[in-house]
């Protein structure tokens, strides 16, 4: 594993990470039936952003299988 040296201290290089097809899929999925959800209860994203403590940017990635 490769490290980076930061004011002394030694972290570890993120590594990308790989997912198997199955995996998108799923994320991606998940994300569609998570918006449905929102535009069947008549929620807009920021709404339930708020609702679950996230910001509206991450709402929109996890709908869109970021």
């Amino acid at each position: 594993m490769a490290y980076i040296r930061t004011k002394g201290q030694t972290m570890p290089k993120s590594i990308p990470r790989t997912y198997s097809r199955y995996s998108r899929d799923a994320v991606t999925l998940l994300g569609a039936l998570i918006r449905e959800a929102r535009k069947e209860r008549k929620l807009t994203a920021q709404e339930l952003a708020d609702r679950a403590g996230i910001s509206r940017s991450m709402l929109e990635g996890i709908e869109g299988g970021d």
